[in-house]
């Protein structure tokens, strides 16, 4: 019987080790995630768990049943602190050593940190996990003002959720204007526009050129045009960058993300990965469109590249043509459907 470990609970680790249980029955399954329960689906975490209509439960990625209902083994709590590739083994922080035929490695991504308000520094929130939003979550309803660097798409769901629940909200964007990288300037400027209805001030083209707390605990920052921002606490949203770590540690090829092959092989051959901690050759986003996933052929299936699951990291040069998509695509549809202003969730069923 092939032993198959599956490093991360987001959506490519949790699809990829469902797809290799499929596509082999008889292989031992295991998926290892940092987290104290099932996977589940992170949007939520800025818009509806924020405002507490919904728990991470409620939206688990394998579905009701959990990863266990696809004959999966999913181990909790488990940090991954080295990969053996000699002795082909996954070295945990509690000192076991799990034995695998075929490892996928799906780390996600890291927030990309600013040194003005580095992970850790009080009332500063950085919004990756359930944990992440439950401490924001609480920390919001004691809060009158909110600061938000960067002007995204987890930015603006925070914002706008924090504008429901009465924050007064400022947001500062580097760019000219928000959403940049996700749609076209037209689309932007209606959410923008949305916001601003609502209460939200957005500063685009604005830096922060420092924070510090303040003797009352709220911190203050300031930005490159000399104003000044008070706030009780703050949210940064800057974007994410590929964690490597693991693989890089292991001697694996990485070039910004795990370097992979058309069947998501790393540099081992033993050894796959998925999802946004992967660096895809562009061949493989042209024919697959970030959707590729290592399940099929890691339990020996053929070599067509478009099985559904999670994104990937493109190469360079598809990566850039990204910044400027077509209006009718579906970058546009993902802004209008995931950022809202604050009184539209009032019509919403979900």
């Amino acid at each position: 019987m092939r032993t198959i470990l599956v490093i991360g609970g987001g959506p490519a680790g949790t699809l990829a080790a469902i797809a290799a249980k499929k596509q082999d029955p008889a292989a031992a399954v295991t998926l290892l995630t940092l987290e104290p329960c099932e996977p589940y689906e992170k949007p939520p975490l800025s818009k509806a768990v924020l405002l507490g209509d919904v728990m991470p439960g409620d939206a688990l990625i394998a579905g009701p049943g959990g990863v266990a209902g696809h004959d999966v083994a999913l181990q909790t709590l488990s940090r991954c602190t080295a990969i053996d590739r000699f002795d082909r083994a996954v070295v945990l922080d509690d000192g076991r050593r799990l034995h695998y035929d075929a490892l996928v490695i799906a780390t996600g991504s890291t927030p990309r940190q600013i040194p003005q308000l580095p992970i850790g520094m009080p009332r500063v929130h950085y919004l990756r996990t359930d944990t992440d939003a439950r401490a924001l979550q609480s920390a919001l309803r004691r809060s009158r003002n909110l600061l938000v660097v960067g002007g995204g798409l987890i930015g603006l769901e925070v914002a706008a959720s924090a504008a429901q629940l009465g924050v007064k909200v400022t947001v500062l964007e580097l760019a000219p204007r928000i959403l940049a990288r996700v749609c076209d300037e037209q689309t932007g400027a209606v959410v923008h526009a949305a916001h601003s209805r609502y209460g939200v001030d957005i500063r685009v083209g604005t830096t922060l050129a420092a924070a510090a707390p303040q003797a009352d605990g709220r911190i203050a920052a300031q930005t490159g045009a000399g104003d000044q921002v008070i706030a009780d606490l703050v949210v940064v949203g800057t974007g994410s960058k590929p964690d490597a770590a693991l693989a890089a540690a292991a001697g694996l090829a990485t070039d910004d993300g795990i370097v992979v092959d058309a069947q998501c092989r790393t540099s081992d051959p033993a050894i796959f990965a998925a999802g946004d901690a992967v660096r895809f050759p562009a061949f493989v986003l042209v024919r697959a469109v970030r959707s590729v996933h290592p399940g099929r052929w890691l339990a020996g299936a053929g070599d067509h590249p478009c099985a559904p699951a999670a994104r990937g990291r493109r190469s360079a040069r598809i990566r850039d043509q990204r910044r400027t998509p077509h209006p009718r695509d579906g970058h546009q549809r993902a802004a209008r459907s995931r950022v809202r202003a604050p009184a539209d969730r009032a019509s919403r069923s979900d």
